[in-house]
């Protein structure tokens, strides 16, 4: 059994308990861990094997800077966050070393070239000892940060790129990549991007 935590945050509406208990059973095929954690403002549903962990109500933490939350909630070892809509087809226990928080560079880098983007896509993140420090940067002075910055990925690589470091050839988009193209993936971490996963395959 690995010694990693593996994080998901649900807040609101859009993603409901089934959702979260699908990634839980992909993690468990596929990711070896010590615990799934997910970090809502709703329990209700969620089985006991998941361990809930109470997001605050709080406007700096609303949307997609929820996931900033993840940082504050500190466990001892290595850290995977993936976020609910994300699929799993594959062994994908990391095999990164360093200190550094990893994360794929958004698949915009590659299908739109002309934008020349540099930030990371957080919906897979792997940093392999906590990070609490990259909550209180944000926290301390959060409504300029979002008033710069369009999401916690684009903050994290704007503010923080020295500590970051690109995850390899380990992820796909189905919106940009092979899956809306052919209806399959080749990668074995599926990136949705937000869109409807009810009728993923």
């Amino acid at each position: 059994m690995s010694d990693y935590t593996i994080i998901t945050v649900k807040q609101g509406k859009k993603y409901s308990a089934l959702q979260v208990e699908k990634l839980y059973a992909q993690c468990v095929a596929w990711v070896p861990h010590k615990e799934f954690i997910c970090i809502t403002d709703d329990p209700y549903g969620l089985s006991k094997e998941i361990k809930t962990h109470s997001l605050p109500d709080n406007p700096a933490l609303k949307g997609w800077w929820a996931k900033m939350y993840q940082f504050n909630v500190v466990h001892r070892g290595r850290h995977l966050y993936f976020d609910i809509d994300v699929q799993i087809r594959g062994n994908v226990a990391p095999y990164w070393s360093g200190d550094k928080l990893f994360a794929p560079r958004d698949p915009l880098a590659e299908f739109r070239p002309e934008l020349d983007v540099k930030y990371i896509n957080s919906s897979v993140m792997y940093y392999p000892e906590p990070k609490k420090w990259l909550f209180d940067h944000y926290m301390d002075n959060w409504p300029t940060w979002q008033q710069k910055y369009r999401g916690d990925q684009e903050y994290l690589w704007g503010e923080h790129q020295n500590k970051l470091e690109y995850i390899g050839d380990y992820t796909e988009s189905f919106k940009w990549g092979w899956g809306k193209k052919h209806g399959w993936a080749k990668k074995p971490i599926v990136l949705y991007h937000g869109e409807d996963v009810k009728s993923y395959v």
